[in-house]
């Protein structure tokens, strides 16, 4: 009895997992032929959009030449009955191919019964949209889609039009699947094809709704025969069916880790990769930054005795132009020294950032005719924008930076030095900021793409390697990123995201200290642990007309407590850094004015916050002339 019972159940079971099996069987098949309607669709509406784009872009043809270009994406893609041209007038003005549509050549799809709403329903929306079930110009059913270009002006100018045939897509997607199965595919009630009967058919019918373009399509599917026979020897078979399928779990079980674990090795590989290129970019900013401090700090050794000795030749009664002109040229050789300093330190994230917010649309139409006269008469430079504002985290001179490194970058790309460079700039749906500067110059292979942003990198003669990461450096220090695609022979795409900022985004100066009496000698401050740049600066401070107090380091200024007008303290020192003594100095007097001057800003967030409170900042090397401005515009008057 216990026996009969245990096979009675088993086979029941079996009979009941049978059927369970068959059904999930039908659903994967279900879904798998709603997969293959949607992607035989909506690769075709692709190429469509392409051709769109291409039309959007004025890559305009004559009439033999465009229906020649259709054809032989027709030809290779298959599936279409025609893709038309329709003018601006309704009217089908080209067609391809010719052949066995000539029915259709000339005629307004407008006045089309059917297919003239969805025409007027794209034009009015400037959306693609697709047609229900209709009677083709060219005879039999099928469907159309519509590809609407809409001017400048929000007028209609054409549209790409693309006519499918309802056998041509059920031969395609449902012949292979109808010898055992009925299938029906509907639009929103509207019978589109049938092979079979579904509701004659013997199995359940099971449905799968997927969408195409802006229409939603049932996919409909029933067994033409039994899923599960009553055979005699169903109580036989009960047992071999467990065994089979508790092995078939098993082998699924296994090949289901096997795959997880192949996955998983893949994304720890990737994610090792990208680790390893974000440190070694890291370790280059580092060792970038400190290369740029150190070199920063004999150029203001060198500057500031230039700028001495100019100042003393001046006063000379005799003719001194020879050595002028050698002064002149030391100064020089350090401007553009400090030019590429600064550009390591925007690579290495190592210089301050003043607050503020930048309308990106409304710069970079101001900046458009610089960018055209930096890019020659040769290659052009189009720019796209919204009409509303798009406000960045950012100051307008990091725009400018970025775009005309950009920019540069791309005019020196071309083959031939005549091309096209174009920038356009949108919203992301999360806020940011979106710039993209797109060239058709020689492109880049994947070994330079992948070190495009190191610093000193370069495949130009006469080069420095240093505009790319410059740009790196200035996009990352503001929160965004920075993406590069590009293939030899294709051009070169970077696409910029910049941290969104409320319009009208400003800083408010700090309030002027308490004035003291005119007449009296503005105190300076100065704290600097470089022995030769303080003796240079102190120098030429006293000679301006100072009282100067100079200190080797912060904690000496700190212990000392001198009274001043202004401090002037460099940022990397041993110990305390400037941050640090211009705070604690504040705290006492707090109408002491602040002058952070450094050639490698370790921690630019410090001095952000500084310069938001209305400290001034220059990076070394600098003038000497320049430095006495500042400190002359930060002094007190009566």
């Amino acid at each position: 009895m216990t026996l009969s019972s245990a096979l009675l159940t088993g086979w029941w079971w079996a009979i009941s997992a049978a059927r369970s099996s068959a059904e999930q069987r039908d659903r994967v098949l279900v879904e798998q032929t709603a997969l293959r309607v949607s992607d035989w669709v909506n690769s075709r509406l692709a190429i469509l959009s392409s051709l769109r784009t291409l039309e959007q872009l004025g890559h305009d043809r004559d009439r033999s030449d465009w229906i020649a270009h259709v054809t032989v994406t027709i030809d290779h893609l298959g599936g279409f009955q025609a893709i038309n041209w329709i003018d601006e007038r309704g009217v089908i003005a080209r067609i391809a191919p010719v052949a066995g549509n000539e029915a259709a050549l000339g005629r307004s799809v407008l006045r089309h019964p059917g297919a003239g709403r969805y025409l007027a329903a794209a034009i009015d929306s400037g959306q693609t949209r697709l047609s229900s079930p209709l009677d083709l110009f060219q005879g039999g059913r099928g469907f159309t889609a519509y590809l609407p270009i809409m001017g400048a002006d929000g007028r209609f100018r054409g549209a790409v039009n693309g006519v499918f045939r309802v056998d041509r897509l059920t031969q395609a997607c449902v012949q292979d699947v109808a010898p055992r199965y009925a299938v029906r595919i509907a639009d929103d009630g509207a019978l589109l094809t049938e092979v079979g009967d579904v509701e004659e058919a013997l199995g359940p019918v099971l449905s799968s709704r997927v969408t195409i373009g802006d229409r939603v399509w049932d996919i409909q599917l029933a067994s033409r025969h039994e899923s599960v026979r009553w055979w005699p020897s169903a109580i036989v078979l009960t047992m071999g069916l467990l065994v089979i399928f508790a092995l078939t779990w098993l082998v699924r079980l296994a090949l289901l880790r096997r795959e997880l674990d192949a996955a998983a090795r893949v994304a720890q590989q990737q994610m090792e990769a990208r680790l390893q290129a974000a440190e070694r970019l890291e370790s280059l900013g580092r060792m970038a930054g400190g290369v740029a401090h150190d070199f920063n700090n004999l150029l203001t050794v060198i500057r500031g005795h230039a700028d001495l000795l100019a100042g003393a030749l001046e006063e000379l009664p005799c003719s001194t132009e020879e050595v002028a002109s050698d002064v002149q040229a030391i100064r020089a050789a350090s401007d553009r020294a400090a030019r590429l300093t600064g550009q390591l330190l925007a690579f290495a994230r190592r210089e301050p950032s003043a607050p503020g917010a930048v309308d990106v649309a409304a710069h970079l139409q101001d900046l458009l005719p610089m960018l055209r006269n930096l890019a020659t008469e040769a290659v052009g430079v189009s720019l796209e924008v919204p009409s509303t504002p798009l406000w960045a985290s950012c100051s307008p001179g990091v725009v400018d930076r970025v775009l005309v490194n950009l920019v540069a970058n791309a005019r020196d790309a071309m083959p031939d030095g005549h091309g096209h460079v174009w920038v356009r700039c949108a919203a992301a749906a999360d806020g940011a900021v979106v710039v993209e500067v797109r060239d058709d110059g020689r492109g880049m292979p994947p070994d330079v793409v992948a070190r495009a942003f190191e610093p000193f990198y370069t495949t130009r003669a006469g080069g420095t390697g240093l505009g790319l990461s410059t740009v790196y450096g200035l996009v990352t220090q503001r929160g965004g990123d920075i993406e590069l695609e590009s293939e030899p022979g294709h051009g070169t795409t970077f696409v910029i995201r910049l941290p969104a900022a409320e319009e009208g985004t400003r800083v408010e100066p700090a309030p002027r200290p308490v004035l003291r009496a005119e007449g009296a000698a503005t105190r300076v401050l100065l704290v600097e642990d470089e022995d030769a740049v303080r003796a240079t600066l102190l120098r030429a401070l006293k000679h301006a007309g100072f009282t100067v107090t100079a200190f080797a380091s912060g904690e000496a200024a700190v212990e000392a407590d001198p009274d001043g007008d202004v401090l002037v303290t460099d940022f990397v020192m041993p110990g305390m850094d400037g941050a640090a003594v211009a705070r604690t100095l504040q705290a006492r007097r707090p109408g002491l004015r602040v002058v952070i001057v450094s050639g490698y800003a370790g921690s630019p967030e410090a001095i952000d916050g500084l310069l938001a409170e209305g400290a001034r900042y220059l990076a070394k090397p600098f003038e000497v002339a320049e430095l006495i401005e500042v400190i002359r515009e930060l002094a007190p008057r009566a």
